[in-house]
């Protein structure tokens, strides 16, 4: 069967592939997440339901999200983060799941075959902070510049702006 690390920073346990944390982080993440939706006002939840259901309905793209969420992404994304060993590929520190970002270095919109939104010499691992400063970048690129960029490229500019 094969593992990897749990997620958790520090903690080496083993656990298969298709888990993200030992069983004893599982407990304690899921306990701290169950505390902190307990501690919402009753008033923060409603707003914070009805803004995601505004956003799921007028800004999310709905071919995308089936993207996102279909089970050939996931798998190839989870082998992109063990590819990657969990760390951010362009300052090298240690990324936690909820802060990891299996990114396009080509922008998936210019992927030319559909196939080609899943090719794993085209994704890296990010942290969130290194893909904010590589998004604001490509939106201010010209698409025809952004098709021929590549990974030492972006390394090497993403450096410099941190």
């Amino acid at each position: 069967m094969r593992v990897h690390r749990c997620y958790q920073i520090g903690c080496r346990e083993l656990v298969p592939l298709n888990h993200r944390y030992c069983d004893q982080h599982h407990k304690q993440r899921h306990k701290d997440y169950v505390n902190k939706q307990s501690n919402l006002t009753e008033s923060e939840q409603a707003r914070r339901s009805r803004d995601s259901k505004r956003y799921d309905q007028q800004e999310r793209n709905p071919e995308r999200t089936a993207f996102y969420h279909s089970t050939r992404w996931i798998k190839v994304a989870d082998y992109v983060r063990s590819r990657d060993m969990y760390s951010d590929q362009v300052t090298g520190n240690m990324v936690d799941d909820g802060a990891s970002i299996v990114d396009h270095i080509v922008p998936m919109r210019l992927c030319a075959l559909p196939e080609d939104k899943l090719d794993t010499t085209n994704l890296w691992l990010l942290s969130r902070r290194t893909h904010n400063i590589k998004t604001k970048l490509e939106q201010s690129m010209d698409d025809n510049k952004l098709k021929h960029l590549d990974r030492k490229w972006w390394t090497k500019v993403l450096r410099e702006k941190m």
